[in-house]
Order: structure tokens, then C-alpha cells, then sequence
């Protein structure tokens, strides 16, 4: 096949449909064209996978990256750094920050500060609060939201909610899914005279299984009552996974890497405080049943848990240590070292870092392989044999509990919607722009953003430059205009607006914001579809808002052309 596109994978052999096929990978776009054998062109630019294996674009499902409030240890450039370097292509992001994630205008300045700064795409979880449970039924519309994050045990700030009649509100008035730190508080206080000063190997003893098991069995018989979907964090222990096995339709769960390498009381000899989490190391009669849950296929997801603090406080005497490692980083190299180890297979590895979380999170067009699909993709070398350094960490803190540590199998690249963010191990591009997760509405799921595309349009958000129109898609918007005639007007505006030198680089807002009248969904979503397409086959940047209010349409526009670094005050679109 010969065509032309933005990016060519060749030589690879790419995991397609549970299989490793040598096969090329063309993208435009940011999406995936082709899977075939790819003849070059003249305009092209080539990556040569040989000896490669591409894989569908990994999800880390828990991280802090701990701004605003802590950003001496980390923040969201930083840590979405270490996950591209370390072949992450998107993150879910937890709300305890300082202040918490935990009211849309939290949110609202989260997905401000992520703007132009993040590596890999993005989504921010809602942190729940005894206060705010009226709020959770409101979250299906709110851009770059991924789920509830509650906290039934172990929370900072505001965000515990320890009581069950609050877990239980939380639960049942929540429109997305709600992400559970299970532990039950009031045993975890009632066991604090377990806690040995100066002895970081009581930690679980003190957050025993019991204290673990009585939390998830609350909130398995909460969500079974009223229908709705959970998703249980960083299990540990052998009762949760025997417990959780019988759940599998309302109830997701997940295991960290850290659980599955690590274990008590060796890890608390080897490395004191740099080992301590929450929920804790445990012994390895229950490490062996989360690998027997990765094998039988009963665990859904892995995620890292990225959680990092100083060396300076992780030097306290315990318990004044924080718990917490970091993470994102080493979760591939961990993971692919146990999977040529024959811990589990490449198959159940990808189902649980990539198919898994687009499906049970409903996350449109990643996780797979497959022509229309983003280009999010992470490249390794199953080979290669390292040891992971701290020096190797791109997080602020500057380190890991597994420093010294040889893996075989190895992340060499990154390709982030398209774009070769990591290649061979080094960071090769900036924070691509406009990239978070937004609703589809169409299925009540989520999809990644296209953010800003260009073909033939320079680009340069960093600097505050670009050098050609921008659309702002509205195709919801409130108006009296036919369909028929918002087709016509796009149709003109993508002929005028794509001309080489008709607006001789000056900077323009194309607008977009004629109502689609009484259209049913399906001709609604249809025509949006049309809409994005013909622009971005123009090479025109689309802001695409994902609201179907209108009054938070025009303050979404409103917000954006005001603040707006790329047109000057006198282009800027503000809506009446």
C-alpha cells in the first residue's frame, strides 16, 4: 500500500488481536490509516521498529503527580514526563491535592494547569467528600473527568469518608464510576497500637487484612444493592482476591506492581520506608494470589499507584514517614521483566494496561491496534536488558525502591496521538497541546480529546504562536439554523480557511457556532463527526467542547477566548 502520512512504524512487530504480526503502522492525523506493508514516499518521516515490538498505548490508572500543593516532589509535567519516558501514553490522576480535586472549580483550575504542560493524555478523577455527594450526579458533562476517587480509609484533606451511609451516598448518586481506596478508617485507628516507633515492618500489621477485606466487602454489597459500577484500588491480600473473584459484573479491581515484585518482611529489611505504602507490602502468601489472580484472568488492571515524596521525609523515623513510592515510570520495564519471566503473558499484560481500562472506563478509540483508532502506541525492546537507575527517574523526587533492579524488556518509545514523544529512550518532543478526556456522549463513556492538530499549519503553542485559523466546534450550540446549512457554512469556511496565503498568516477564529436544530442524536453525532473531520483535513486546530449545555458552552468559550494564548484580543470570539 502507498499513501502518504504524518508518521510510518516500520519493521515492528505489532500486537494486533492477541497476536505479534511484522506488519508497518502509517498514521495521519494522529490516528492509525493503516496496518500493511507501507511503501515510502518522499514526505514522510520513519521510524524503523526492527527488532521492536509495538504495543497498544498504555494506561496508568492511578497516579499522583501531586499538584497543586506538593510540587517539590512532583508536578504534572514532571510526572507526565516519567510516564512517556517510561512508555505510559495516558494517566488517570488522583484528586488529593492541596487543595483537593474535589469541586468543579478544583477541577476546572487541574485541567488549567495541565494545559500545554503534559507529555501524554490526561484525565483528572473527582475527589468525593461527605460534602459534596449532590455533585457526583452532575459529573457525565464535565470534560477530562475519568471517575469518583473516594477514599473509604487512609486520606488527606477533606476527601475521607470513612462512615457507610456516606460511602453508600456516594456510591449510589454517582454518575461515573467510582475508584475506592479500600480500607475501613475505624479499624485502622483502633489498630494504631500496632504501629512499633522506628519499625517500618509493623506497617501491615497495623492495616491488617481484615482492615483491607472489611472495607472492600462494604462497598462490594453497596454497589450490588444499587447497580453501579466500582472499581477497587491497589488490592493486597488473599481474602480480597478470593472475595472480589466473586463480583465480576458491578466490581473492577486492580494490583500494583510494587505488590506483585515486592514483599513483606523482606522488602521492609532491604529498603525501610522507601517500601511503605498504603494499603502496605504484605507477606507472600498473598502476593502469590494476586498472581494467581493475573493468571486466572480474575484482575482487571494494573496500575502504579505513582505516589512520590522526598528522600528527606521518606528519612523520618516511622511512622512520621509518608507512604508512597513512586511509580509510573518502572511499571512497563516491571511488568515485561515478569512477563519473560513467564509471570503472566504479553496477551494478559496488554489486557490489563490497555484493553482493559478503555473498556471498563469507556474510553473510545484506545487500547487496541486497529485502523481509525488513535496512534497511541508503546514500543519495547522484550530483549533488552537493564538495571533501573534512580538517575534513570524523570520524576522531581528522584528516586526508586527498585534502583539497582535488572529487568529484561524495556520501553524505547512513545508515540502520544500520533506523535513520537519518546524514541529510543529519550524524550524527543514537547507536551503536545489540548490533549484531557472529555464525555461521548453517544455511549455515556469517555473519549481523548483531538486537541490541536495541524498538517499544514505551524503550531508552536509554546511560544504563543500559531500561523492559521482556528475552529471552535460547537455543533451543539442554541440557533434556528437547518442542518443542511451548518454543512453548507463549514464546508465554506474549510475552503476559505485552508487556502495556502488567503489570510496571508494572519490570525483568525473560524466560527462554528450554528445550532443543528431539532436533529435526532444520531444525525447529531453524525454530523459532528463531519464537522471535526473536514476540519482537520484543512489542518485546522479544533477546539472541540464536549458540554451539550449551552450556557456552559458559551462560558467554555467565552473562558477559552479570553485566556487564549494563540489569538490576539482583537480575534477573540465571545459569545452573547
Amino acid at each position: 500500500m502507498s499513501s502518504s502520512f504524518d508518521l510510518i512504524l516500520k519493521n515492528g512487530k505489532c500486537f494486533i488481536d492477541g497476536q505479534l504480526k511484522a506488519t508497518d503502522i502509517g498514521i495521519s492525523n494522529g490516528i492509525i490509516k493503516s496496518i500493511s506493508k507501507i511503501e515510502k514516499t518522499s514526505n514522510e518521516k520513519i521510524l524503523d521498529a526492527n527488532n521492536l515490538t509495538i504495543l497498544p498505548g498504555i494506561i496508568d490508572t492511578q497516579v499522583h503527580f501531586r499538584e497543586p500543593g506538593s510540587t517539590d516532589v512532583e508536578d504534572l509535567e514532571s510526572g507526565s514526563k516519567a510516564a512517556v519516558i517510561g512508555g505510559i501514553t495516558s494517566v488517570f490522576e488522583m484528586p488529593n491535592t492541596n487543595p483537593p480535586t474535589s469541586n468543579h472549580t478544583e477541577f476546572n483550575k487541574k485541567l488549567c494547569l495541565a494545559k500545554n504542560r503534559m507529555f501524554c493524555n490526561y484525565a483528572f478523577y473527582f475527589g468525593a467528600t461527605p460534602q459534596n455527594i449532590d455533585d457526583l450526579k452532575k459529573l457525565n458533562d464535565l470534560e477530562g473527568c475519568c471517575g469518583v476517587k473516594l477514599f473509604a480509609g487512609s486520606s488527606t484533606g477533606n476527601l475521607l469518608v470513612k462512615d457507610e451511609k456516606d460511602i453508600e451516598k456516594v456510591i449510589s448518586n454517582s454518575s461515573k464510576i467510582v475508584s475506592i481506596h479500600s480500607e475501613d478508617e475505624d479499624i485502622l485507628n483502633l489498630r494504631k497500637k500496632f504501629i512499633k516507633k522506628g519499625d517500618v515492618s509493623s506497617h501491615p500489621f497495623w492495616r491488617n487484612e481484615e482492615c483491607a477485606m472489611s472495607s472492600t466487602r462494604r462497598v462490594v454489597k453497596i454497589a450490588e444493592r444499587y447497580n453501579k459500577k466500582i472499581h477497587v484500588l491497589h488490592v493486597t491480600t488473599k481474602e480480597e482476591v478470593e472475595f472480589l473473584s466473586r463480583y465480576k459484573g458491578n466490581v473492577s479491581f486492580e494490583i500494583t506492581p510494587q505488590h506483585l515484585t515486592l514483599s513483606a518482611p523482606h522488602c521492609y529489611k532491604l529498603l525501610g520506608s522507601l517500601a511503605q505504602m498504603n494499603p502496605p507490602i504484605r507477606e507472600k502468601k498473598h502476593q502469590d494470589m494476586l498472581w494467581k489472580a493475573i493468571r486466572d484472568d480474575v484482575a482487571d488492571m494494573i496500575g502504579s499507584d505513582h505516589a512520590p515524596h522526598s528522600l528527606q521525609d521518606k528519612k523520618k523515623e516511622y511512622p512520621q514517614t509518608p507512604s508512597g513510592m513512586p511509580g509510573v515510570q518502572t511499571l512497563v520495564p516491571l511488568m515485561l521483566n515478569h512477563v519473560n519471566n513467564n509471570k503472566l503473558t504479553l496477551v494478559q499484560f496488554v489486557k490489563l494496561v490497555s484493553e482493559n481500562p478503555s473498556k471498563i472506563f469507556g474510553i473510545k478509540n484506545k487500547g487496541h491496534i486497529k485502523e481509525g483508532f488513535d496512534a497511541d502506541l508503546t514500543i519495547v525492546d522484550m530483549n533488552m536488558k537493564k538495571v533501573i537507575k534512580n538517575e534513570w527517574i524523570a520524576s522531581k523526587c528522584g528516586w526508586t525502591p527498585f534502583d539497582g533492579y535488572e529487568v529484561k524488556g524495556f520501553p524505547l518509545g512513545t508515540i502520544v496521538n500520533g506523535k513520537a514523544i519518546v524514541w529510543d529512550g529519550k524524550l524527543v518532543e514537547k507536551p503536545p497541546v489540548y490533549i484531557c478526556l472529555e464525555p461521548d456522549h453517544s455511549s455515556s463513556s469517555i473519549i481523548l480529546c483531538e486537541g490541536l492538530s495541524e498538517k499544514r499549519k505551524t503550531l508552536s503553542s509554546m511560544e504563543g504562536q500559531y500561523l492559521g485559523p482556528t475552529a471552535v466546534i460547537c455543533p451543539e450550540y442554541i440557533g434556528d439554523k437547518s442542518i443542511l446549512s451548518s454543512i453548507i457554512l463549514c464546508v465554506f469556511m474549510f475552503v476559505f480557511t485552508t487556502q495556502e496565503g488567503r489570510f496571508g498568516g494572519e490570525k483568525l477564529l473560524v466560527r462554528n457556532d450554528v445550532g443543528l436544530g431539532e436533529a435526532s442524536p444520531n444525525v447529531l453525532l453524525s454530523t459532528e463527526k463531519f464537522i471535526v473531520d473536514l476540519f482537520r483535513r484543512g489542518g485546522v486546530p479544533v477546539f472541540k467542547r464536549p458540554t451539550r449545555n449551552p450556557r456552559l458552552i458559551r462560558e467554555a468559550v467565552r473562558s477559552l477566548a479570553a485566556s487564549s494564548p494563540i489569538l490576539p484580543a482583537e480575534d477573540r470570539f465571545v459569545p452573547t
